[in-house]
């Protein structure tokens, strides 16, 4: 089995004022059972307890002492701060907090990238879209070389890489995160709002234009056979068909962020 892309959509104008509660505060306005209830088990997360999330995203694992200190001292953006997978932290506290449906759309199981990084190169060497709508596109797929994916002229790989090579790959969402928000979390990669905009742009284009997907390394799945060679157009992938969905979902956030996690 393939891995699993899941893309998370949030926003900003929704989330922020959450990071910086104390986690008194956080139980206080967003207080049900998942926050305030006591027991937990090691080791593991149910999906059960705040104080469960705690435990097992940070390293080492702290003990109940701790995990309670943290709780009465704490603030959500130190916790977050000092996690092993912060945005599967940040996944996991966004689904629990009040009215949180207005600013949080995700879209998993997606199992093939490759069409979208075809599609952005293609679109970018035929002049569609700007530098930076395919910088976008290539960081948050953590991509420096778009020939490792799609076949490329020897002369154009080397030019993308070239291009490629001004990519801050590590750049978080949010500077209080630090680097090692992308260093040490290997499956996962992000954008802020301008780079979450580009890429919402791209994928709007992209289907309603169904641009040409080709070149692709490896066949996708899912693809009848009737089609001729290695040429499909954008609208030929479900991965594309989602995407296309979580952005009319949300146009209208206000700050939009993304973030993408695979396994």
């Amino acid at each position: 089995m393939g891995m699993r892309h899941s893309y998370e959509f949030f926003d900003r104008g929704v989330f922020d004022p959450v990071w910086s509660l104390t986690w008194r505060d956080f139980q206080r306005q967003h207080g049900g059972r998942w926050a305030r209830r006591m027991a937990y088990s090691r080791g593991c997360y149910d999906g059960s307890s705040l104080r469960g999330l705690i435990s097992f995203c940070m390293g080492p694992e702290p003990n109940s002492e701790t995990v309670e200190e943290i709780v009465e001292e704490r603030t959500v953006e130190w916790t977050v701060q000092h996690s092993s997978g912060q945005f599967y932290f940040l996944s996991e506290l966004m689904s629990h907090v009040r009215g949180h449906r207005s600013g949080h759309y995700s879209v998993e199981e997606i199992e093939d990238v490759a069409p979208l990084i075809s599609a952005a190169t293609h679109a970018y060497l035929a002049h569609k879209i700007a530098v930076p709508v395919l910088l976008a596109v290539l960081k948050l797929h953590r991509c420096t070389d778009p020939g490792e994916w799609v076949s490329l002229p020897r002369d154009r790989r080397r030019t993308l890489k070239a291009l490629t090579s001004s990519i801050d790959l590590w750049r978080p969402i949010y500077s209080w995160q630090g680097k090692r928000a992308c260093v040490e979390e290997e499956w996962t990669n992000c954008l802020a709002v301008q780079g979450t905009r580009h890429f919402i742009s791209f994928i709007r284009r992209a289907w309603d234009e169904n641009w040409l997907v080709t070149g692709l390394k490896d066949r996708p799945r899912g693809i009848e056979d009737s089609h001729a060679g290695m040429d499909f157009r954008f609208r030929d992938f479900r991965e594309c068909c989602e995407l296309r969905k979580a952005v009319s979902k949300v146009q209208g956030f206000k700050k939009p962020c993304v973030y993408r996690v695979w396994a």
